[in-house]
């Protein structure tokens, strides 16, 4: 299943968070997160449009997928997700710097 095939019926930007706008699905996942938390289907499903974005480059992005996965780290006192972390905090430096691939 893509993305694309999904429909959040209480997202009316969910069309552009999920294609093209990573402001929109940045702020659909820091909503999510405040009011439900890191964790459950619907998290994974917002998580992965921010994810896509991220991969794309793009820094806030990638912010905001590193502070989910602290927080699921945290939540479920997992080292895993804690690692994980930090390395979508570093993935912006290391796309610059040739490092990452996208």
């Amino acid at each position: 299943m893509t993305l694309r095939a999904v429909a959040l019926l209480d997202e009316r930007r969910w069309r552009q968070a999920r294609t093209w706008d990573a402001a929109e699905a940045i702020g659909i996942a820091l909503r999510h997160l405040r009011q439900s938390g890191p964790s459950g289907p619907r998290a994974d499903l917002v998580m992965g449009a921010v994810m896509a974005h991220a991969l794309r480059g793009d820094a806030a992005a990638c912010n905001v997928l590193a502070f989910a996965l602290r927080r699921l780290g945290l939540r479920c006192r997992n080292a895993r997700a804690r690692r994980l972390a930090r390395d979508w905090a570093r993935w912006p430096t290391m796309l610059r710097s040739g490092r990452g691939s996208a």
